[in-house]
């Protein structure tokens, strides 16, 4: 093992519950020998990767692993195309959003929008949680081919929640639902009482892929307003595919995407509620030729985020990055705001 994939393996031990790590931790968690890990970790202290916690023998992320992030982040268009398109969304549902990516069998959120209910939900960003157990990671599985899934998960899957993939085939069969509809949700998996909202984009020119997320309390939102919520994000990626080119979505006004209803026997990665052959539930008065014209509305009370105008990526009209898809103006389907 060179020094440099040992200093790697330092790096991904650290994590939003591991915060600060000593000698020993480390030791345990990739199973070398102390005297090997104090020299490393002295080592990667005076190379600025890490650094030592004052008054104890602890160390943490250093300020260049910092500056590194920040750096990823800003040389990303994508990424920065998808913040911006999930913090539309955020902003006018009132529901928290993420941008995930996938790193091999994992996900991992990479920037966080805080919802603006009362009762909020998420997950630390950073935190790695295994894929095929979340609706951002099935996003982003479902654009690979069966084989390379079945390659990236040799062992036996351990579902966190009943509602999970038991297995590797209930996974595939998923997936082929992922990409049959263009999108994902999940139930009480990851987190217990949390639904997932969760479609993937990719640029083909630089072989970056990310999920676009929102997540909610179930309890205190109905399915029609988780519909509004669905069809907005799905416009946003729609977006950002015809800007992209990304062949992994179909072009803007595909049938073969709208969100249907669910046939006996589906797997739970479809929103239910909407009627088969019909967009999502609209409130009365509302355009109902396309579920991505669906509006969010905005959440009652002050500071409400206001309709944007700008061109329909269903029309396929070319758009600024930071210009937002067209959403009419309307109440939303449950007008008030989560109770704590």
């Amino acid at each position: 093992m060179t020094t440099l994939s040992s200093a790697s393996d330092v790096l991904r031990c650290f994590s939003a519950q591991r915060l600060e790590l000593g000698v020993t931790e480390v030791a345990t968690l990739l199973h070398l020998p102390k005297s090997n890990v104090s020299r490393l970790l002295r080592a990667m202290r005076e190379a600025g990767f890490l650094e030592a916690v004052a008054g104890s023998r602890r160390y943490r992320p250093g300020l260049l692993m910092f500056e590194l992030g920040h750096t990823y982040r800003r040389s990303s268009p994508l990424l920065a195309r998808a913040q911006a398109a999930v913090e539309r969304v955020s902003r006018a549902c009132g529901h928290t959003g993420y941008v995930s990516i996938r790193d091999g069998r994992d996900v991992m959120g990479l920037t966080f929008h805080e919802g603006s209910r009362m009762l909020r939900v998420g997950t630390p960003v950073g935190e790695r949680l295994p894929a095929f157990a979340t609706a951002t990671g099935r996003a982003l599985l479902a654009r690979l081919d069966d084989e390379v899934v079945r390659a990236l998960h040799p062992d036996p899957l351990t579902p966190p929640s009943p509602n999970s993939p038991a297995d590797l085939e209930a996974l595939i069969e998923r997936l082929h639902q992922v990409r049959r509809d263009g999108y994902c949700v999940s139930h009480h998996e990851a987190n217990a009482g949390v639904a997932s909202l969760a479609v993937a984009v990719g640029d083909p020119a630089t072989g970056e892929e990310v999920s676009l997320c929102i997540v909610y309390p179930v309890a205190t939102v109905p399915p029609e307003e988780g519909s509004a919520v669905l069809a907005a994000l799905r416009a946003e990626a729609d977006r950002l595919a015809a800007l992209l080119g990304d062949p992994h979505r179909g072009p803007p006004g595909d049938p073969s995407g709208d969100p249907l209803g669910d046939p006996p026997g589906s797997p739970p990665d479809r929103l239910p509620g909407n009627p088969p052959n019909n967009p999502p539930n609209n409130p009365p008065g509302n355009r109902q030729d396309h579920p991505r014209d669906t509006p969010l509305g905005d959440p009652p009370g002050p500071g409400g985020a206001q309709p944007a105008s700008g061109p329909h990526p269903a029309h396929g009209d070319a758009a600024e990055p930071d210009s937002p898809p067209r959403h009419p103006a309307a109440t939303p389907a449950s007008p008030r705001r989560d109770a704590a």
